[in-house]
């Protein structure tokens, strides 16, 4: 049996380092909280003693759960992630099929002194076994899944939206919808009305904090979904686009991106919007955009699109140009290839840091990137939130 048990900051003392860093020089947040991130030198960063691995479940004592894979599956097959805001922590949830069947969830811990990576709760310990679409455990759990770019965290309740993905322990396609409560640490299986999304793989998901709603493209149709009423809204039908894009929320502009598969789409979320499709002529992204579900992140800072397919470069694109050309920004010591079967959402920005983080592979370190210098918007602990317990896991 493994026990970790971690010193956790609480929320006083991320505001006194906060406090200090701010009194010598406009610096915040850090790996230590007051040097690795806001304070750390323009590019690559990174974050040791951050792997997955070494806090995956005990195959000990969960053999039932380890497919043919066991915890590699998290990251490797197909497996998305999503920005919890409140917290400032990068949430990595994934397996499925036949490759692993726990269902456990993951956290880089960016308001930690060092930056941790931690795994929130134990996985269900009756995970599916029948030959069907499992969409959940035996307890009443979310089954786990390959989650693809089917998973968002929505700030306004504090919750993880996921819809379908590929199921274990035979990878069927579900149309389910769940919600995960970070607060309670609970799953709850949604029951929503109106037309879903297609069962499949490759649908492009955003959430906007503005509207209060996920929106998904499924290749022929834009959806959007409202946890407080439990229903999908079909908000325009369109000609097929590929599969293998990521999406991402231009926030400034209220514009659904996605990018991959060769392509950039558009979608305007504003109001008074009819919702029709764009597709962006782009130029000098080619390794992005030929890139099966690569890493896609907004900037509010720079306002720009930042896209990573593996190595030492991101491509920025300016959303507001009308010549929409991707910029390469190079830098040393990043986090090396890339996954095969995509990074998705495991790329994202933190507000509260300035700066983007990536987790590629269980077996790698974390790792931040720096594009502009300085701190970021807050310290990424919303008023009236706790900080994280301390979780015994096995």
């Amino acid at each position: 049996m493994r026990n970790r048990t971690k010193m956790k900051l609480k929320v006083s003392d991320v505001f006194l380092i906060l406090l200090i860093s701010l009194t010598i020089g406009g610096i915040s947040i850090s790996h230590a909280l007051a040097d690795t991130l806001s304070s750390a030198a323009i590019g690559w960063t990174q974050l040791t003693n951050t792997k997955i691995r070494p806090v995956c479940p005990n195959p000990a004592l969960y053999p039932n759960i380890q497919g043919v894979e066991g915890c590699s599956a998290v990251t490797a097959d197909w497996s998305s992630g999503v920005f919890d805001t409140a917290r400032n922590r990068l949430i990595v949830w994934g397996g499925g099929h036949n490759g692993y069947l726990g269902n456990e969830i993951y956290a880089l811990n960016l308001n930690e002194s060092p930056i941790t990576m931690t795994r929130l709760n134990n996985p269900s310990t009756q995970p599916p076994t029948a030959l069907a679409a499992n969409s959940s455990t035996g307890d009443g759990q979310a089954s786990s899944r390959h989650t693809y770019d089917h998973i968002v965290y929505m700030s306004h309740v504090d919750r993880m939206f996921v819809f379908g993905g590929a199921s274990p322990p035979y990878g069927f396609m579900l149309d389910d919808t769940w919600t995960f409560n970070f607060a309670s640490m609970t799953w709850q299986k949604m029951s929503p009305s109106g037309t879903k999304p297609e069962a499949n793989y490759g649908r492009a998901t955003v959430y906007s904090p503005a509207a209060k709603k996920v929106y998904i493209h499924d290749q022929f149709s834009l959806y959007s979904y409202s946890v407080e009423n439990d229903a999908y809204t079909t908000l325009s039908n369109e000609a097929p686009v590929g599969q293998e894009m990521t999406g991402v929320l231009d926030s400034k502009r209220q514009t659904f991106i996605s990018v991959g598969n060769g392509a950039v789409t558009a979608f305007d979320l504003s109001s008074g919007s009819n919702f029709k499709m764009q597709t962006w002529a782009t130029t000098g992204g080619a390794s992005i955009l030929n890139y099966t579900n690569p890493g896609v992140a907004y900037d509010p800072i720079s306002d720009r699109i930042v896209a990573w397919a593996g190595g030492n470069t991101v491509y920025t694109l300016d959303p507001a140009a009308s010549n929409k050309v991707w910029v390469a920004v190079t830098y040393p010591g990043g986090p090396g290839a890339a996954l095969g079967n995509g990074t998705f959402k495991r790329f994202a920005y933190s507000p509260a840091s300035n700066a983007f983080v990536v987790v590629n592979s269980v077996d790698s370190d974390a790792f931040a990137l720096k594009l502009t210098p300085g701190a970021g918007t807050g310290t990424g602990m919303l008023p009236g939130l706790s900080a994280p317990k301390n979780l015994k896991v096995q």
